[in-house]
């Protein structure tokens, strides 16, 4: 009998991140494969995912190799099929995905009967997400965790008939509506740090010792190193403050956003010299957006001189969008292949260019030739042209961007990017709808 489409998908789910799919995922990659998307489009963007940096980001090859193999036939490799695995890895000749893939698909005896069990449950699980409330349940860090666990106790013994998957569902939905208490009253800038605009404080945060300076946003960290400016620092809390509280009432406008930040460990790090952020721990770094002292200008929203732009505006939104909407709406703001921005940014590009081409389509009115941004981070880009320039810090630097982003207006925006425009100004995503200016006005 054919594989189904549901099928291939849930069993990339299980194969490379070890859970059953979520339904929203599950529903997007299913329609993306009825409509003709190729199959290996979608393992590719399940290979660049946020899901998969974080399974997969920090280990070696022998790692990842071990990794897949408990996740998927829940044992170690046999030594002969580690090493053909790991050659494969360091070759290129075959990616993570793709040996995921390729154990799943090839497992044998005990092997096969397990992985079979497996896709049994994920299905059964699926089936029985039959409510609203059950669906929006599966969502978040934590119910990612308990469905893997859930799934890492299948083996070839189990019956998938008699496996209890609704004592996992009831689980997540306790989970949520504890979570909804606990959040429900939104988190608020204390009046003490509101009254003093965003307090500086000395830290003991560990990655960040030699960054002494500190301002916390919501939860969110803003390290200075030493001889930047406490005025670029207070500025820079500002900027974040109010793409976070946009209407400046105190309370954050969108909680899903705020809590995908803090669960990333995402910070912002001001540096006077270009050298000051290598004193960040690694496991830190990679979380960490870089902003410049020098390139930190609270005097543009005063003069808004076309050359000497605020780049806080710039990298505070890089960090909201990389590790807050991508992570928050992950198949509509996801950094991957087949995601709804994705798509629109494949428009704006003229194609799907995974690489900087040599030359982009003379249709194309985003041309982003950074030959060190690869997808994801020109998702990022994208995303910030577009919101900048609907809130208006664009309107006169064409003559700067153009060769860049043409669409530098809000109704250049909305006339020929109707898709990104749509996404950035829906309200239910709650993005910001005015231009921070480096004055957060609320006082407790």
């Amino acid at each position: 009998m054919a594989t189904t489409n549901t099928d291939k998908v849930q069993e990339a789910y299980i194969a490379y991140y070890g859970r059953p799919a979520d339904p929203g995922g599950l529903a997007h990659w299913v329609g993306k494969l009825d409509k003709g998307v190729a199959f290996d489009v979608m393992l590719q963007a399940f290979g660049t995912s946020g899901e998969a940096v974080t399974l997969f980001g920090n280990k070696n090859p022998e790692e990842k190799i071990q990794t897949l193999f408990q996740q998927i036939l829940g044992r170690t490799p046999d030594p002969g099929g580690l090493a053909f695995y790991v050659g494969k890895l360091k070759d290129g000749s075959m990616t993570s995905i793709t040996i995921a893939q390729n154990v799943f698909d090839g497992a044998t005896g005990d092997d096969a009967t397990m992985v079979a069990n497996k896709l049994s449950v994920a299905k059964a699980f699926n089936e029985a997400l039959d409510t609203a409330e059950k669906k929006a349940a599966y969502a978040g860090a934590a119910a990612v965790v308990t469905l893997r666990d859930m799934l890492a106790t299948v083996d070839e013994t189990t019956d998938p008939t008699l496996f209890d998957v609704n004592t996992s569902i009831e689980g997540l939905v306790s989970a949520a509506i504890t979570a909804a208490v606990s959040t429900s009253e939104s988190v608020v800038i204390s009046e003490a740090a509101a009254s003093a605009h965003l307090t500086i404080t000395t830290h003991s945060d560990s990655g960040y010792e030699l960054l002494t300076r500190k301002i916390d946003v919501f939860g969110i960290g803003i390290y200075a190193a030493g001889g930047v400016a406490e005025s670029k620092l207070i500025h820079a809390a500002h900027v974040l403050a109010e793409y976070l509280d946009n209407d400046e009432d105190g309370v954050v406008d969108n909680q899903l956003v705020l809590d995908a930040i803090i669960a990333s460990k995402a910070t912002v790090g001001l540096w006077k010299n270009e050298g000051d952020l290598d004193v960040i721990t690694e496991g830190q770094r990679r979380y960490t957006m870089d902003l410049g002292d020098t390139e930190t200008r609270p005097e543009w929203h005063v003069n808004n001189q076309p050359t000497a732009f605020d780049a806080s505006l710039e990298e505070i939104l890089h960090s909201i969008t990389q590790n807050g909407y991508a992570l928050a709406y992950p198949e509509i703001f996801g950094e991957r292949i087949g995601t709804s921005v994705a798509d629109a940014m494949d428009v704006a590009r003229g194609g799907q260019f995974i690489e900087i081409p040599e030359q982009y389509p003379e249709s194309a009115w985003y041309r982003y030739t950074d030959p060190s941004c690869d997808y994801m981070c020109m998702i990022t880009e994208y995303m910030y042209w577009g919101l900048t320039s609907i809130l208006g810090a664009q309107d006169n630097r064409l003559a700067v961007i153009g060769q860049e982003w043409k669409l530098n207006t809000a109704e250049l925006v909305e006339t020929n990017d109707p898709t990104l425009y749509n996404l950035l100004t829906d309200d239910q995503y709650k993005f910001p709808t005015h231009l921070p200016d480096g004055s957060y006005a609320y006082a407790g």
